[in-house]
């Protein structure tokens, strides 16, 4: 979820702003792309000086030409940081797209297993109410079971007959004979 990737996020620019070659008083961020298309502070790092003595280098974070978010980096005037690390600032970059694009497409299947399980579990009340509808026009006796999340082995019953309800892949009843 978000939060997941924020930490990653934080963790990213962290290590980022600790590289050897970075000066004691730097600070940077990360921004992200939004569904609306604004960018958004995800992750901030203060640096230590005013704004006026500063260098901010901006540093696209691309998933081949689509932007994503900005790794934005501030440091000292003089440092020159920028200037010699920056081929591998946009290496860094590279992976903060795999790492925001793998978060996000998590998201997504969380996102669809979610739909997918409230969609199966609509469809076995339609089931059920159906299996019941015919069961009543046919003069059956009626067929009840108990559905909930996590259900296994649900013991129903038709008059004296067990019934069995298996929810772990499809629902299925089976009469038992006692």
């Amino acid at each position: 979820n978000g939060a997941r990737l924020r930490t990653q996020l934080e963790y990213a620019l962290d290590l980022i702003l600790s590289l050897p070659t970075m000066p004691a008083d730097k600070g940077g961020a990360i921004l992200l792309l939004d569904g609306d298309g604004r960018l958004t502070l995800r992750v901030t790092r203060e640096p230590a000086m005013a704004a006026g003595n500063r260098n901010e280098c901006e540093i696209p974070i691309l998933n081949g030409e689509r932007l994503l978010g900005i790794l934005v980096l501030a440091v000292p005037h003089s440092s020159g940081v920028l200037r010699a690390e920056g081929a591998f600032l946009w290496l860094v970059a590279e992976t903060l797209a795999g790492l925001i694009e793998r978060a996000r497409a998590e998201e997504e299947n969380l996102r669809l297993l979610d739909e997918n399980r409230r969609l199966t579990r609509r469809l076995v009340g339609i089931l059920e109410e159906e299996r019941r509808r015919l069961a009543r026009e046919q003069g059956m006796p009626s067929v009840t079971s108990s559905v909930g999340p996590g259900a296994k082995a649900v013991p129903t019953h038709v008059d004296d007959a067990p019934i069995r309800t298996d929810l772990s892949g499809t629902a299925m009843l089976a009469i038992e004979d006692v």
